[in-house]
C-alpha cells in the first residue's frame, strides 16, 4: 500500500470515528492516571482492522497497528503514534482490549453491510471512562463541582 493511498483511509477512518465522538464536549481516551482507555484504543483498532478487510481485503496486522495507531494521534493526541503502536502490540491480547477490537470490529462489518446507520461505540467506551474517572476522583476525595461543558481531565487531578 502507498503512502499517499494509506493517508487517504488514515483520513477515511477518522472522520468515521470523529463522527461518533463528534457529540461528546471533550473527548478523551486517558483516565486521570494517564493510562489509556483500554476499550477504546481496543475499539480503534477493531474498527480500522475490519475496515481494511472488508474493503481492502487487508489482512496485515502491522497495516492495522499502523493505521489505527496514527488514527488515534488524530482523534485524540496525547501521545505519539509510535506510543500508540508500542501499546497495541504489547496490549492486543488483553481482555479489555480485546472487548473493544471485538465491538469496533463488529460495527465496522455491520456499517459497511448496511445493517447499522450509525456505529457509536467509540462515544459508549469513551462515555464509560469517563464515569470510571468520576468515581475514582470521588473516591479520592477529588471531587469538584460539575462544570459547565463536562470534566476536563485537568480537572479530574486528585488534589494534593
Amino acid at each position: 500500500m502507498g503512502k499517499r493511498t494509506r493517508i487517504q483511509l488514515q483520513n477515511r477512518i477518522a472522520n468515521l470515528l470523529r463522527a461518533q465522538i463528534a457529540v461528546l464536549t471533550d473527548p478523551v481516551i486517558q483516565d486521570i492516571s494517564g493510562d489509556l482507555n483500554r476499550k477504546a484504543v481496543g475499539y480503534v483498532y477493531g474498527y480500522v482492522s475490519g475496515y481494511l478487510r472488508t474493503e481492502f481485503h487487508l489482512e496485515h496486522m502491522d497495516t492495522w497497528i499502523r493505521i489505527a495507531s496514527k488514527v488515534l494521534q488524530d482523534l485524540f493526541g496525547g501521545y505519539k503514534r509510535e506510543e500508540y503502536a508500542r501499546f497495541l502490540m504489547h496490549n492486543l491480547n488483553e481482555r479489555l482490549v480485546t472487548t473493544g477490537m471485538v465491538a469496533g470490529d463488529r460495527e465496522v462489518q455491520d456499517y459497511l453491510n448496511n445493517r447499522n446507520a450509525t456505529p457509536i461505540g467509540l462515544a459508549r467506551f469513551i462515555l464509560e471512562g469517563e464515569k470510571l474517572n468520576m468515581a475514582k476522583a470521588w473516591s479520592e476525595g477529588s471531587y469538584l463541582k460539575r462544570p459547565l461543558g463536562g470534566w476536563p481531565s485537568a480537572a479530574l487531578s486528585p488534589r494534593r
